[in-house]
């Protein structure tokens, strides 16, 4: 061996084992102890066979379903690689539509189909809103992955997939028979195109999420939610490792066999007419249009124009933390590429089967479900002592993505190695070996690894919000906030940032890379790069103590109760806190739909459940003076009254827009003379006012951001002599006061997130002083308030997971000395006294 081969290589082998054993080893040697040391009895119980039934059902309900355009978009793309100018926009096109995730998709049709719209109004009345939603589901993912198929038929046509059917069309075969013989050519290519849509369709979390169906990746994320240890995680995403194993072995498989099939003379022979491939590029492009452009246009327009000084006033800071974080997922991603690029170009046989190894190492770790990878990466740090400082300092959620995209980046180093000709690699044998021949090569693979795994570190959803930072979001979470808490303006800007993004990568493949280079680079990234984007929803992390990330005044907390789960006392997301103030007893209601009911200490004493929840869980809960429990039933546009033992004593309201007819309501306060006040959301932002009987008798208010106008009313409180009524306008992020007529008085704060300014204001409530206090979901803080004047009188609490700390709050309310916060996104109620 040429002694100026030795240190290069050596320090690439070398530096490519830390990387893989801090990234791999140690993360799967950290499952292995953990579930090791726990104990079988704490273990969850297998995935029911209705779920895992029904995630099979939709992975291949959905895979066959993009049969439909991807075969003839296959056959179209297969044309323009073969084609030398058409190639790059040909590449472009079919990435364009994974840049914009399923979820997104299905986002953006809603908002064309939702309740709003006549036809979801229809659907909502006739009872059909769960159809309408499935369709509108399996639509949008048919329209994300249907380049899943389309890429491996196009590159079986380059590899010789179609020369059957072209001799038997020279022979002059009936159209039949050369049907069939090129669907044979190809069917290889198309079980693989299946395969891969599968796999995507199963881990689509957060678009089942948004749909509200019930799957395995959907159940894993509904029990990371409900507190689980990591032990817990990765033995319930046992099955998810084989699965792993699987796509690791044939994407490798099928990289290999792809470099041995593919034949430069072959693709020479498939080159078409340019007004063929100008009347295909046409289909390609109204397909593109259709399923990926046409539902972002038509959310846009039902929109409006969005908010772009609100937008980066709220989330300016969140947009540059995630560009950081993307840059930094690319740098480190781009070097592990490169160190493996100078272990396949300048190593012997044994070298190459180490960086293959390696590869595969990162693929696995990789392909596993992100609530999972979390969970490892949990454990692997709670075995430390500078654990809390780990997390403070954002090397967890960096770790985490390096782990999930390393292995694309490893791809991309393999085949950018793999495509030089053989040629070049002989002669350059033949002189003593120098960095310096590989280093174009080398910087290719760096920078294409960096870029495209920096774009697709942007839409990871799940590990950001389980490792990240409190008080430090990422732009991802806001935007699964937004959709699920109706605020389009902040999803169509970020959308769009992510569409940008993504489709400058698709054309930095198509255009700077040679057509063989473009078809097996990209099916690399259709193989491995989607599956990174594939987010989950999840609460904060479980089994550690985290930090948070700067201190501040801690909310009072003498008393704590509560925690993720499902049994009596424990809470999925509460979203919304009443206190009966006849004896200080205390209901809460979360997403499981149940409502607790707790003494004034927090010790639990009954809980009930509503009559229906799949649809959706209410947001809010009030208590009458007589004690009863009034519900905003939201998803099911309807009130329900109930007593103290959970007995339904009333129920009124039904979905559409007129008076007494809910769309979304969230809130119930009560007047002066045994009248009450209903907000509500979605078409209406209105208040409406009804007796003590439930009898309509007046409204105010619509949508919009002006005078008179609300966007998503969250929450009310009478001031004491019932003459003001402050109503927190949560989309417009401020608090307006209004008299109990609807006659427009005063507004307090507005869109920020400095002191006097809020941030989705979510609960607020009289204190004893006349100050009103008010909690921010967005910012993780309680600001005290002049109700005259708008100063700012104190400000309590900072992002975290402490006690003391607020993330996500939803409601606060006062009583006996005392103040409550619902502190949503850890699961708990804190209770402390007034300051």
């Amino acid at each position: 061996m040429h002694q100026g081969l030795i240190t290069p290589l050596r320090l690439a082998t070398i530096f490519g084992g830390v990387a893989l054993a801090i990234g791999v080893l140690w993360p799967l040697g950290t499952g292995v102890w953990l579930l090791a040391d726990a104990s079988a009895d704490s273990m969850p119980q297998p995935a029911a066979v209705g779920v895992v039934g029904r995630t099979l059902g939709w992975s291949v309900s959905v895979s066959l379903l993009a049969l439909i355009p991807g075969l003839p978009a296959g056959h179209v793309l297969g044309r323009m690689l073969a084609h030398r100018t058409a190639s790059w926009w040909g590449c472009a096109l079919t990435l364009l539509p994974l840049c914009l995730p399923g979820y997104a998709v299905f986002w953006c049709w809603w908002q064309c189909f939702g309740p709003e719209s006549s036809l979801g109004a229809w659907a909502i009345k006739a009872q059909q809103i769960e159809s309408m939603r499935q369709g509108i589901l399996a639509l949008a993912l048919v329209s994300w992955c249907w380049p899943l198929i389309a890429w491996p038929v196009a590159l079986s046509r380059v590899w010789g997939g179609s020369t059957t059917s072209t001799l038997a069309a020279l022979d002059g075969a009936p159209a039949g028979q050369r049907l069939l013989l090129w669907f044979r050519g190809i069917l290889p290519a198309v079980v693989l195109g299946v395969v891969l849509a599968g796999v995507l369709v199963a881990t689509a979390t957060v678009s089942f999420d948004l749909a509200q169906v019930s799957t395995l990746a959907f159940e894993l994320r509904a029990l990371d939610a409900l507190g689980a240890t990591p032990a817990q995680l990765i033995w319930y995403s046992g099955p998810s490792f084989l699965v792993a194993i699987l796509c690791t072995s044939a994407v490798l498989v099928g990289l290999f066999t792809v470099h041995a099939r593919t034949h430069p003379a072959l693709s020479r022979r498939l080159v078409f007419s340019g007004s063929r491939i100008g009347h295909g590029g046409v289909w390609l492009l109204l397909l593109v249009c259709a399923g990926t452009v046409l539902p972002v246009l038509l959310a846009l327009i039902r929109i409006g124009r969005p908010d772009l000084v609100l937008f980066w006033t709220l989330y300016g800071p969140a947009v540059v933390r995630t560009l950081g974080g993307a840059l930094t997922d690319g740098v480190v991603c781009g070097l592990i590429a490169g160190l493996l690029y100078i272990q396949w170009a300048l190593g012997g046989r044994g070298i190459r089967v180490l960086a293959v190894l390696m590869t595969a190492g990162w693929l696995l770790v990789g392909r596993l479900p992100s609530a999972t990878l979390a969970a490892m990466v949990t454990g692997s740090l709670n075995s430390s002592s500078l654990g809390p400082w780990l997390y403070d300092s954002g090397f967890a959620l960096l770790l985490a993505e390096v782990i999930n995209l390393a292995g694309l980046g490893c791809l991309i180093a393999l085949i950018v190695a793999g495509a030089e000709p053989a040629t070049r690699r002989r002669v350059r044998s033949l002189d003593p070996p120098r960095l310096a021949a590989i280093l174009p090569g080398l910087t290719a693979t760096v920078l294409l690894a960096g870029v495209v795994t920096a774009v697709f570190s942007l839409g990871e959803l799940v590990l950001a919000t389980r490792l990240g930072v409190p008080g430090r979001e990422r732009l991802a979470m806001s935007l699964l906030n937004a959709m699920h808490y109706q605020r389009p303006d902040t999803v169509m800007i970020g959308l769009l940032v992510l569409i940008g993004a993504g489709a400058g990568v698709a054309l930095l493949l198509g255009r700077f890379l040679s057509g063989r280079l473009v078809g097996v680079l990209t099916l690399a990234v259709l193989c491995v790069g989607p599956l990174s984007l594939v987010p989950g929803c999840s609460e904060a992390p479980s089994g550690t103590e985290l930090g948070t990330s700067s201190p501040g005044a801690e909310v009072p907390h003498e008393l704590v109760f509560g925690a993720p789960g499902a049994a009596a006392g424990l809470f999925r997301t509460p979203r919304g806190l009443a206190v009966d103030q006849r004896d200080g007893s205390i209901y809460v209601v979360d997403k499981t739909a149940r409502i607790q009911h707790f003494t004034s200490e927090g010790t639990f004493i009954n809980q009930w459940s509503m009559p229906d929840a799949r649809l959706g869980k209410p947001v809010g809960i009030s208590v009458a003076p007589d004690g009863r429990v009034f519900v905003p039933d939201t998803h099911y546009h309807r009130i329900l009254v109930f007593d103290d033992q959970g007995n339904e004593l009333n129920r009124f309201g039904h979905f559409g827009t007129g008076p007494g007819e809910f769309v979304y309501p969230t809130d119930v306060v009560f007047g002066p003379e045994g009248e009450f006040y209903v907000s509500e959301y979605g078409t209406n932002d209105r208040i409406q006012v009804f007796d003590g009987e439930g009898r309509f008798l007046r409204t105010f208010g619509t949508s919009g951001r002006e005078v008179g106008q609300f966007t998503r009313p969250q929450a009310m409180v009478f001031s004491s002599d019932h003459s003001e009524l402050f109503i927190a306008d949560s989309c417009n992020h401020r608090v307006v006061v209004v008299d109990q007529f609807g006659q427009w008085l005063r507004v307090l704060g507005g869109p920020g997130r400095e002191v006097g300014r809020f941030c989705y204001p979510y609960g607020l409530d009289l204190l004893p002083d006349g100050s009103l206090l008010i909690c921010e979901y967005g910012s993780g803080r309680l600001q005290r308030m002049d109700t005259q004047t708008g100063a700012v009188l104190e400000v309590y609490g900072s992002p975290g997971f402490r006690k003391g700390r607020l993330r996500e709050p939803w409601a606060v309310t006062a009583h006996d000395g005392r103040i409550l916060v619902l502190d949503s996104g850890n699961a708990r109620v804190q209770v402390g006294p007034l300051p």
